[in-house]
C-alpha cells in the first residue's frame, strides 16, 4: 500500500523548456533567469494573448511594468523571485550548456 510523504514532489524536467513561468509561484518567466538570478526582473508582464516561447532564454517573452493588473510584482509577500541561486556559481558557458541540455529534454 502507498502512504504518502509530507513534502514538495518537484515536477519531471522533460518539455521543461515550454513550461514557463518558473519556481512555485511562477515569478520567474524564464529559465536563463532561473539560473542567473541578477536577471530576474522585479515586476514583469508578459502578452497573455501570445504563446510565443523565447529560445533564446528558455520562457516567456516579457517586458519590465511598474504597475497594471497583468503585472507580476515579486516584492509583494509569496511572489518572490529571490532564492534559488545555485545557477549563479555558474559560468556564462556552463549556464548556456544547462540551457542547451534541457532543450533536448
Amino acid at each position: 500500500i502507498f502512504e504518502g510523504e509530507p513534502g514538495y514532489i518537484a515536477p519531471p524536467l522533460d518539455g521543461i523548456w515550454a513550461t514557463a513561468p518558473y519556481f512555485h509561484n511562477g515569478s520567474v518567466p524564464n529559465l536563463t533567469a532561473v539560473l542567473d538570478s541578477s536577471l530576474r526582473p522585479s515586476k514583469w508582464t508578459r502578452n497573455f494573448g501570445s504563446s510565443e516561447i523565447d529560445f533564446e532564454v528558455l520562457g516567456w517573452p516579457y517586458t519590465e511594468a511598474d504597475e497594471g493588473n497583468r503585472t507580476y510584482n515579486t516584492e509583494l509577500n509569496g511572489y518572490g523571485n529571490q532564492g534559488h541561486t545555485f545557477g549563479d556559481a555558474l559560468s556564462e558557458s556552463e549556464r548556456r550548456a544547462v540551457l542547451e541540455y534541457l532543450k533536448t529534454l
